[in-house]
């Protein structure tokens, strides 16, 4: 089930409701009057609603799409936020020599409280987008990355949807990929972001200094250690057990 919350001018979220409903409305108001940044703008409900319930002092929010959201700008004119709303259109969050300029002039010493990721749930602009972002929170501050078991979600589906399937429906779903010689390359899943943060929280809880776990999102916390632009969350990772092989 997913929640639309419709903001007077066709703003519309939509989220899991039970992590808007709880997690991402109390951490709102947790932070409230603090920095915020948004990556992955969608509709424009989540940024409107951010600045509606946190009465944010700072928001900053990038989005893949390059066209502007006539909405959102309309809502944040009508409600004297410009001075606090900046969004950057047009940025792909696993491009790290963009993403690090723009953060840089919207940040600058400046500290951020919280971070939303509902981007591309992909592993390697995910974790590049984390790397600009989580040294410029200030320590306690919290990165947020939503939809972090996709995979393992998708998984679940495709074998309910396989063992539902007649006997016959099997054998012609493994003949048709055997006709059409498709192979598939298997990516690496974004959870192994999440698994290499808890490891990091693990080894060196002076940079991640906690992790919790929903259905819907992993929060991060930012321990506080002094972290540069240099920074690599494989620096920190320790995989003796090789969870991640």
């Amino acid at each position: 089930m997913r929640l639309r919350l419709r903001l007077d001018v066709d703003l519309v979220l939509h989220r899991e409701a039970g992590f808007a409903q709880r997690a991402y409305r109390e951490m709102l108001r947790e932070h409230s009057g603090g920095f915020f940044v948004e990556l992955g703008i969608a509709e424009g409900g989540s940024s409107a609603l951010a600045l509606l319930d946190a009465a944010s002092r700072r928001f900053l929010a990038y989005e893949l799409e390059a066209n502007r959201l006539a909405a959102l700008d309309e809502f944040v004119d009508s409600r004297g936020l410009g001075d606090v709303f900046t969004a950057h259109y047009g940025v792909d969050q696993g491009d790290r020599e963009t993403l690090s300029r723009l953060v840089s002039g919207d940040v600058g010493d400046d500290r951020i409280d919280v971070v939303f990721d509902d981007a591309s749930h992909i592993l390697g602009p995910t974790r590049t987008s984390f790397e600009v972002l989580f040294p410029r929170l200030r320590p306690g501050g919290l990165f947020v990355i939503e939809d972090w078991c996709l995979d393992v979600r998708f998984h679940a589906e495709m074998v309910a949807v396989f063992k539902a399937m007649s006997p016959e429906e099997r054998i012609a779903a493994f003949q048709e990929q055997a006709v059409t010689g498709r192979e598939v390359k298997a990516e690496r899943p974004l959870m192994d972001l999440a698994i290499e943060l808890l490891l990091v929280q693990g080894g060196y809880p002076d940079v991640v200094s906690g992790v919790r776990f929903s259905e819907h999102g992993v929060v991060v916390e930012r321990g506080p250690r002094p972290l540069d632009d240099e920074f690599r969350v494989a620096d920190f990772v320790h995989d003796t057990p090789g969870y991640l092989n």
